[in-house]
């Protein structure tokens, strides 16, 4: 019997209702549904004509949904290369940037002009590597003055562990997930 092709549909905006495939083989945990409907609500006004950055991108519906409710531009990080063949496929009329490599790697390498109004951080759980990421976008200045930054962690990840620095706005459950809106409230950001 032959398996069913994963996939996540697009809930709104100029895409609703576009299909987004991935790999049946690689452990993945796309946002669902409801998370996805919460944080989009949350990020209403700040969405459109955002750079926005989709790390450790996985399926993409992150960054999809956010190209679809008017994002500018959208740049996902994938190191995984069958996900990452999976993101291009899936982007090839969508204007979003792919890059290979850990999340590190990429925003070290500042090729792009752009600072980040919305960044997207769903890392794999159990592998430490929200604290780690958060660094980075200070360490390389990439966060725009006004940003959001999208977390999803496992249900027991304590916040106190995030640094003083970052201010949560929103925080919620779903299942296994807790999720949310960080701010920095430094005075390093970029205008």
């Amino acid at each position: 019997m032959m398996s069913k092709t994963p996939q996540v549909r697009i809930i709104a905006g100029r895409l609703r209702g576009r299909l987004i495939k991935f790999p049946n083989h690689v452990a993945i945990r796309p946002t669902p549904q409801r998370v996805r409907e919460t944080l989009f609500n949350w990020l209403m006004h700040e969405i459109r004509d955002a750079v926005c950055l989709d790390a450790f991108a996985g399926s993409g519906a992150l960054g999809f949904e956010a190209l679809s409710r008017g994002a500018k531009q959208v740049y996902a990080v994938e190191r995984n290369p069958t996900l990452l063949k999976a993101l291009k496929e899936n982007a090839v009329c969508l204007n979003l940037s792919s890059w290979q490599g850990s999340v590190g790697d990429f925003l070290t390498q500042n090729f792009f002009s752009n600072y980040f109004n919305v960044v997207f951080l769903d890392p794999p759980f159990k592998q430490n590597l929200l604290l780690p990421a958060l660094q980075h976008l200070l360490d390389e200045h990439l966060l725009a003055k006004e940003h959001r930054v999208y977390f999803e962690v496992e249900k027991n990840f304590d916040l106190s562990q995030l640094p003083t620095c970052w201010v949560v706005l929103k925080n919620q459950g779903a299942g296994q997930v807790r999720y949310g809106l960080l701010q920095h409230t430094g005075d390093e950001l970029m205008v």
